[in-house]
């Protein structure tokens, strides 16, 4: 007995990781471990809440450039407290805020958007989103970064693919759900 002691408490604890089960996780494995699910909702989260003041401003390679940096900043913190893995930033992080993701159409239309991904689990794997922001509310989608690597629009591309599947995760301001009810409303009084 006294050896089955010493021996427990020469092994290393069990590493425990909490998950989730939620039937959407199923699909995304990284989002079955809770910690990772909560990294992600809070980066996401924090990103299009701090970012809301982009449609005050002139949209163009200057505003795209400070939005970068802004976001690398924030990166840069989450990685010195151990967010990300990965060896380069390269491998944990990037920002995509340019005029592929803000051709003409968007930014006439008073769209911005932004692309960033990060690697929680495994260097190099992902979890990208694109953040819209626009007069009616902020959004952020689930995105592919093979479409913003390419030479195709990232915005074309992430339309057609929203089209195709449904977004897991949406944060929208109250402004924009108070619009989408009063809208939902009138359709169906036929107001």
């Amino acid at each position: 007995m006294q050896s089955a002691r010493v021996a427990a408490r020469a092994l290393p604890p069990a590493r425990i990781s909490l998950r989730t089960l939620v039937v959407e996780a199923a699909a995304r494995s990284e989002w079955r471990e809770l910690a990772i699910r909560r990294l992600a909702l809070f980066i996401m989260n924090s990103i299009e809440r701090g970012t809301r003041w982009v449609i005050y401003e002139k949209s163009g390679p200057p505003l795209w450039a400070r939005v970068s940096s802004q976001i690398i900043e924030f990166f840069e913190a989450l990685e010195q407290e151990g967010a990300f893995v990965g060896q380069s930033r390269q491998q944990k992080y990037f920002v995509i805020c340019d005029e592929r993701l803000n051709d003409a159409s968007q930014v006439a239309a008073g769209r911005f958007q932004l692309l960033f991904g990060f690697a929680s689990s495994r260097p190099a794997e992902f979890q990208a989103y694109l953040v819209t922001q626009e007069r009616g509310g902020g959004s952020v989608r689930p995105a592919s970064r093979a479409a913003a690597s390419s030479g195709r629009s990232v915005a074309r591309t992430h339309r057609a693919s929203t089209l195709r599947s449904r977004p897991c995760m949406c944060f929208r301001s109250n402004r924009a759900r108070a619009a989408d009810r009063v809208r939902s409303e009138n359709t169906r009084t036929g107001t």
